[in-house]
């Protein structure tokens, strides 16, 4: 049999809380293993991600204020 197949069996011999156990254990794993990929991230990648970003941030805040200060005008009437 291979690995996979004797997880499953192993897995179909298990108590209920013991299933259980292994849930939370496989959990664990995914979310070791999700951390090491956000940390192999070169200082490279980061610099140009953050520049994007950075560029998206400015155009939405540009479009933006124009109706901004005619909301702080309105309120102000009121």
């Amino acid at each position: 049999m291979i690995a996979r197949e004797q997880l499953v069996e192993e897995l179909r011999r298990l108590s209920d809380e013991d299933v259980q156990r292994v849930t939370r254990f496989l959990a664990i794993l995914k979310s070791k293993s999700h951390s090491k990929q956000i940390a192999s991230l070169d200082e490279n990648s980061l610099r140009i991600m953050y520049e994007e970003a950075s560029g998206e941030d400015s155009l939405l805040a540009d479009s933006g204020l124009s109706e901004y200060a005619a909301g702080l005008k309105r309120e102000d009437k009121q």
